[in-house]
């Protein structure tokens, strides 16, 4: 869990617990749809095995009803510090959430391989239908 690439980075369970929020948070954002608090912790692999499943069923939750028209969707995403950034749906979606999202999912899959654990690309990418 603690594992890290670089002492200046953030170790495996943050990175796979980052990657859960960002699909949840752009899901509601997109979707105008509140965020509960997510389920789980980054502190053991079960934790983490309750987030992602936490945020698979809340992005399944929201339907494409409530995505429709969220290419045009005003997202203001407040920042630590500093003002807050402004998207339209679409380049919130393109330029934040999905970089976001396969940064964290990519620094976790690296850091599993980096660890030892039998991972390879077709892992990664999952079933190709």
């Amino acid at each position: 869990l603690s594992t890290k690439l670089s002492p200046d980075m953030l170790a495996f369970g943050k990175q796979v617990a980052i990657a859960s929020e960002v699909a949840r948070l752009a899901v509601a954002r997109l979707g105008g749809v509140d965020l509960p608090p997510a389920q789980g912790s980054d502190g053991s692999f079960e934790g983490l095995r309750l987030r992602v499943r936490d945020a698979i069923h809340f992005v399944e939750a929201v339907s494409p009803e409530q995505l429709a028209g969220s290419d045009e969707r005003t997202v203001i995403l407040p920042q630590r510090q500093g003002d807050p950034l402004h998207f339209t749906g679409e380049t919130f979606l393109q330029q934040w959430a999905l970089p976001n999202f396969f940064f964290h999912v990519t620094t976790a899959y690296a850091l599993l391989r980096q660890a030892g654990v039998s991972l390879g690309k077709a892992d990664y990418l999952g079933p190709m239908t």
